[in-house]
């Protein structure tokens, strides 16, 4: 999953990681939306310039 990031995607995943986060999935968009989730249920989307938005408005099917 992680080769299908941009560079700047692949930085912030390794920061989330590093507090305890995992990425869950990439959405199948253009660019590709990966969607790291927390221990706690909280999720994060980083954009494709790298920044992080831990209240993202997409919904998410469980």
């Amino acid at each position: 999953m992680k080769n299908r990031l941009t560079p700047e995607q692949r930085r912030s995943l390794h920061a989330l990681e590093r507090d305890g986060w995992e990425l869950e999935f990439v959405r199948d968009e253009r660019p590709p939306v990966p969607v790291a989730l927390a221990e706690s249920g909280q999720h994060a989307v980083i954009l494709a310039d790298g920044s992080i938005d831990q209240q993202p408005n997409i919904p998410l099917r469980r």
